[in-house]
């Protein structure tokens, strides 16, 4: 009998013929279709509409049961753009929606949608599965509207109803096909209605004046859901009587009693045909109003009184479900066309877009869990997800849920009009897609003992998670990755099941050691220790104190605070630790650079100079001294926080011991910036404590670590941006982490409109720490860029100020940071600003001190910045333009500097980066790419070596008429790489232009968009990207995927034999759709291993090989941070 079933669920999308049965009593006797799902259903369906005709079969019943207050015929108008049938399915007779027949709406095949509404006067039309899908294993739906060509209204709603139920659709106007309408001619609502969501560009679906008996008042633009409910002709008059008989007990309606009743709700025409009297509309949309009605003793066996059916009764049997306002968001952006909107104002009806590929998409997702939660989400434009509903218990509301659910669509128009499209729909178990938990976009990092730390994150619900996973070698001598974490931080934060680890039941991290920055020091994060502007931005206007109070104490880890425990008010969360997107974690271990433990400090450019460091602590007693302290892994998080995860730590003789090996926190500081943004008054998805959160970025940079010399000691340092999620660096003295305190905080400097920090945008690279010629260490960071984009989320200020470089100094005697801001003085616009990201010091002559910072603006530029006077306001001059990349051709990533071999050309620097960009979307767009050819470079820095004082200039040294081309396809072998040789005396470096690729008929540019990876300054890999999001007006959906490239790094030549282990053939990129930058690792058995991760979080390990000859890479069993 499974068997059976299964075998009939596999063909959902083959056809549904309607099944009939006898029913109990003879007034109930019916056609029900075919219901798929009544035990575990397991499949998948999908409809596009794009075709001639749909893959499943659909229903067209007449709106309100085809009954109007003024009596005139009702017709449903959906159509298919781009349909070939001619005949219309009806209520009962399923079949495809016919083809659309005005000539200006028709699409070619492959290019349709289903058109609900044309442009016109007072349209309904929709359709009504006639397949039905099993409640089991829950329910997940998206789909994509258009709204577009007209006036703009009313709109147009998505709803299950009961799938033992008729096919129905619901009154027009307000209601827009679900519920049923007070006023509106079409007044009938949907039969075994269960949840609506109405897409509202009027305003009176969520009205309650307009329809049903709950609501809120007029709401514009606005996606709005309703409950359940069977206000409905057909229902009442001839279902709802035997069903209360039922409920008492009473036995069947009397055949005359029925009649009567039947009676009482129309009156009779012509032909036998029903229509509504004028007594019977206002009896009826009555009920709606009040949701209320009213039986009569005439209609109940003797002796019974009258009784009255409620939505607010207690007795289930007296219970009258009325489509029960639920929730609404009112969206920032119109999503349709209208003239009232000041973007239209002034302008003429036949001025407006008129076409679907402009105007914005709105993609939807409904879910419904096996347990009765219900969550909905919208996004605007390709932009992030954000919720209407979320975890809502739709059980409590709605009663139970039904066997199965039909699926509706309808639209409607009225005094305004607007097409009213939808394509892209699509049905699965709700246990199938909890929601995918992607890869972050850095680098996962590897320490000794083979153990990697991968970070992830769920786009549903905007969790994170933080893993440590060994690395294991099989028996068949390959390498894979332990599918079960050792630990994950998420987990230990949270406390419960964990699915990483395979733990049924972790337990929850009892105490947090939580900082910020408050009154210019690092404090406990406490209420009392706040200052008053942060105590005031966690709070509403005209709240208790108690409130604000209570939402730092849900930010500290209070669940008890959440929506659904106890009296919380607060978003519930799915895990404490938030999303990890464009950090990444950060390994730190005991202190052990061997750069640093040189025996004695000599300024090769200053040879007089005085060091300090002679005089100090030497650096190998300060290793020594921290030998045994607690590994950690740093990672930001857009909860707000830098999270100090242990990780084990090694013993005096350098061994590695597990016995703190598991992810518990250390510590975690939120930057005081960051605190006061989390409480967003005027936008709930951009509040972190809202209910109708979506999501933001808070701090979402990797961080830099670093030892640093100053009070005659040494001191570990940490230092990071917030990436997306604002214009504040931060550092932290983590020595010592196990006795972190307020007092390691060292600082936080935040973009400002005057002096030196009003050039801090968006910070997105990493600091990196050493030492400078004036005596001092510190780090240099990018200055980062803020778009008008970026400023709409709240986070920083649009800027038109230059790309440039912070340089940090901190002072040798007091410990206290300073700050220099280098400008390029090339600048951008507030739409399309200029900056710097990631920023490559060098020390060229060996002396541990550095000369020169080279980096990448995201104009193309490439910048040699002098730092090799002693005298710090020196730095400030002019840098020197190395090279100008192609118009469009954004540097985001970091330059990797390497060095010609002396026998070429005199040693000279080389400047390896690829061109590409990504661009966060936010909530209104989706995230964008950068457009256009996009290389990979490796650029000549003649002047380097010279040491030269003087001032650069804006003229860039190099252009690509001076450099060798390399080529992908080379000889036009697919995926090829050539071996050019280059001529040094006449070239001055390479480029390899990326490929192409047509997606969906869009053109996707391959780009650089991670950091490349240097080995041994020759070997240089670089993983490339291509976008594989949906694109507009396609439902086809494509992985993102990119290419490895084994490149030689002063060359630009291909690696012969990297993937294949044949040195005299012919070399190749390799499609490994890895994200995030490539690490290479030499097993103890003298392996060469590439770890990748791709999109999905897969993380793998391919074996690679190197010619015989060239150096070693490092060993697994070295201690080193990647």
């Amino acid at each position: 009998m499974k068997t059976t079933m299964r075998k009939q669920q596999a063909k959902i999308g083959k056809g549904i013929k309607p099944i009939c049965k006898a029913l109990v009593t003879a007034l109930m006797a019916g056609c029900v279709s075919q219901a798929f799902g009544s035990s575990n259903f397991s499949g998948v369906i999908e409809e596009d509409f794009s075709g001639g005709t749909t893959k499943n079969k659909w229903l067209m019943p007449l709106p309100g049961d085809g009954f109007s207050r003024w009596g005139d015929d009702i017709s449903n108008v959906a159509c298919l753009t781009a349909g070939t049938q001619t005949s219309k399915p009806t209520a009962t007779d399923a079949g495809s929606p016919p083809g659309c027949t005005d000539a200006k709406s028709r699409d070619n095949p492959g290019k349709g949608v289903l058109r609900l509404t044309p442009v016109n006067w007072q349209q309904v039309g929709g359709i009504v599965s006639d397949f039905t899908f099993g409640t089991k294993e829950g329910v997940e739906i998206t789909f994509i509207t258009y709204t577009w060509g007209g006036t703009g209204a009313d709109g147009m709603t998505f709803f299950l109803a009961d799938g033992s139920k008729p096919a129905t659709l619901g009154a027009s106007g307000g209601s827009i096909g679900y519920q049923c309408s007070n006023i509106n001619p079409i007044f009938s609502g949907v039969y075994g209605g269960y949840i609506g969501i109405g897409i509202d560009e009027f305003g009176n679906f969520v009205h309650v004046n307009d329809n049903t008996s709950s609501g809120v008042g007029f709401v514009r633009n606005a996606i709005g859901i309703r409950g359940a409910g069977s206000v409905n002709h057909t229902y009442i008059s001839k279902h709802l009587l035997q069903e209360i008989y039922d409920k008492f007990g009473w036995g069947s309606v009397p055949r005359s009693v029925q009649e009567r009743w039947k009676d009482s709700w129309s009156s009779k025409r012509s032909g036998g045909i029903e229509r509504y009297s004028a007594e019977s509309y206002k009896k009826f949309t009555d009920i709606c109003r009040s949701g209320k009605l009213t039986i009569g003793s005439a209609y109940l066996p003797a002796g019974r009184g009258p009784l009255e059916l409620s939505e607010n009764a207690t007795d289930s049997r007296l219970k009258l479900y009325n489509y029960k306002y639920l929730a609404h968001k009112v969206l920032s952006e119109r999503f349709a066309v209208d003239l009232e909107h000041p973007r239209y104002q002034g302008k003429k009806f036949e001025d407006l877009p008129k076409s679907r590929d402009m105007t914005t998409p709105m993609l939807y997702k409904i879910r419904i869990t096996p347990d009765g939660k219900a969550s909905v989400w919208i996004s605007y434009n390709g932009g992030e997800f954000q919720p209407v509903m979320k975890d809502f218990d739709i059980v409590n509301e709605n009663g139970p849920l039904p066997e199965s659910f039909r699926f509706g669509f309808m639209g409607a128009t009225g005094g305004f009009m607007n097409n009213h499209e939808v394509m892209c729909f699509k049905a699965a178990p709700a246990t199938q897609s909890e929601g995918s938990a992607d890869v972050n976009l850095p680098d996962a990092k590897l320490v000794s003992g083979a153990q990697v730390y991968l970070s992830f994150f769920n786009k549903v619900h905007w969790y994170g998670n933080l893993t440590a996973q060994n690395i294991l070698r099989k028996a068949d001598g390959t390498y894979t990755v332990q599918p079960n974490a050792n630990w994950d931080a998420a987990c230990v934060l949270t406390g419960g099941k964990c699915d990483r680890t395979g733990e049924q039941n972790v337990s929850k991290q009892a105490a947090r050691k939580l900082f910020t920055w408050s009154n210019f020091a690092g404090v406990p994060l406490e209420w009392s220790n706040l200052d008053s502007s942060q105590q005031n931005a966690l709070s509403s206007p005209g709240e208790p104190r108690a409130m604000a109070e209570a939402r730092l104490n849900y930010l500290k880890g209070n669940t008890d605070l959440e929506v659904g425990r106890g009296s919380g008010n607060f978003r519930p969360r799915k895990n404490l630790l938030g999303d990890i997107i464009n950090s990444s974690p950060v390994w730190m271990g005991y202190p052990n650079s061997k750069n640093l433990s040189t025996a004695g400090w000599r300024d090769k450019r200053y040879p007089g100079t005085g060091m300090k460091e002679n005089n100090g602590q030497a650096y190998t007693a300060f290793a020594n001294l921290n030998r045994t302290r607690t590994n950690i892994v740093f990672a930001g998080s857009n909860d707000g926080f830098l999270h100090a995860f242990r990780s084990g730590r090694y013993n005096a003789a350098g061994q590695v011991e597990n016995t703190n090996n598991d992810g518990q926190e250390v510590f975690a500081y939120i930057p005081g910036s960051v605190l006061s943004r989390m409480h967003n008054k005027t936008d709930p998805a951009l509040d972190f404590f809202n209910t109708q959160y979506a999501h933001n970025y808070y701090n979402d940079a990797p961080v830099g670590t670093g030892d640093v010399f100053y009070g005659g000691e040494w001191h570990t340092w940490v230092m990071g941006g917030l990436g997306a999620g604002g214009d504040t660096v931060y550092a932290l003295d983590v020595t010592k982490p196990d006795s972190f305190s307020a007092s390691n905080v060292v600082g936080e400097w935040s973009g400002s409109p005057r002096g030196e920090w009003s050039h801090l945008g968006n910070t997105y690279g990493t600091p990196v720490f050493g030492r400078f010629h004036d005596g001092n260490w510190g780090a240099v960071f990018g200055n980062g860029w803020c778009s008008t984009a970026d400023a709409a989320n709240g986070n920083c200020t649009a800027s038109n100020g230059p790309a440039g470089i912070y340089v940090m100094s901190i002072d040798q005697d007091t410990g206290r940071p300073s700050f220099k801001f280098i400008s390029t003085g090339e600048a951008g616009t507030p739409d399309s600003p200029n900056g710097i990201a990631y920023v490559t010091p060098v020390d060229l002559d060996a002396d541990n001190i550095y000369d020169y910072a080279y980096a990448g603006d995201i104009k193309g530029n490439v910048w040699r910045f002098n730092l090799l006077s002693k005298d710090s306001n020196a730095w400030v001059s002019q840098p020197q333009k190395i090279f100008a990349a192609s118009s469009g051709q954004p540097i985001s990533t970091k330059i990797v500097v390497t060095r010609m071999n002396p026998k070429d050309a005199s040693g000279d620097v080389i400047l390896n980066f690829g061109t590409g960009m990504r661009k966060e979307g936010y909530l209104g767009n989706k995230t964008t790419y950068a457009k256009g050819q996009q290389s990979i470079y490796g650029v000549r820095d003649k002047t380097a070596l010279s040491f030269s004082m003087v001032s650069g200039t804006n003229t860039a040294q190099v252009n690509r008429s001076q450099m060798q081309e390399q080529k992908v396809h080379a000889g036009g072998i697919k995926d090829q790489l050539s071996n050019i040789k280059i001529d040094w005396d006449t070239k001055s470096g390479w480029y390899l232009d990326l490929t192409q690729v047509t997606i969906n008929g869009k053109t996707e540019y391959e780009q650089v968009i991670y950091n490349p990876y240097l080995e041994n300054g020759k070997y240089l890999i670089v993983n490339t990207f291509i976008d594989g999001s949906n694109p507009v007006l396609s439902c086809s959906t494509v992985q993102s995927s990119g290419y490895t490239y084994p490149l030689e790094s002063t060359s630009g030549s291909g690696l012969r034999g990297f993937f294949d282990k044949n040195f005299t053939d012919s070399s190749y990129r390799k499609q490994l759709d890895a994200v995030g930058s490539p690490i290479l690792i030499r097993t103890t058995d003298d392996k060469l291993l590439l770890l990748t991760k791709d999109e999905q979080g897969k993380v793998s390990l391919n074996e690679v090989y190197l010619s015989r000859g060239n150096p070693l890479v490092r060993r697994i069993s070295w201690r080193e941070i990647f």
